[in-house]
């Protein structure tokens, strides 16, 4: 049996293209891997992990940068929580309250 394997060495989540602007100074972002059509998905509640899912048009699949709030982006589906990283070693991360 021949098998053949191929190694993808550098495959990278990115931010999309903005979309059109839904509130002033509120532009959505999907943060999404071109190869696989998967992007990161906000927990239900905070504190919690974010996962990877297959894109769609739900909030939890959008993220907001605030004007207030430049570098952090937020969940459209829970706007008051950012995403962070919450463990430097393993780039985990997760939906917590934003640092100031």
């Amino acid at each position: 049996v021949n098998t053949t394997t191929t190694t993808i060495s550098s495959i990278v989540s990115t931010i999309s293209k903005s979309t059109p602007t839904i509130k002033s100074g509120h532009t959505v972002y999907w943060f999404y891997h071109a190869f696989t059509n998967k992007c990161l998905y906000a927990p239900q509640k905070p504190n919690n992990p974010i996962t990877v899912k297959p894109c769609d048009d739900t909030d939890y699949s959008k993220w907001i940068e605030l004007p207030s709030r430049k570098g952090y982006f937020n969940s459209l589906a829970q706007p008051n929580y950012c995403l962070r990283v919450s463990n430097v070693d393993t780039g985990s991360l997760e939906l917590d309250k934003c640092d100031d």
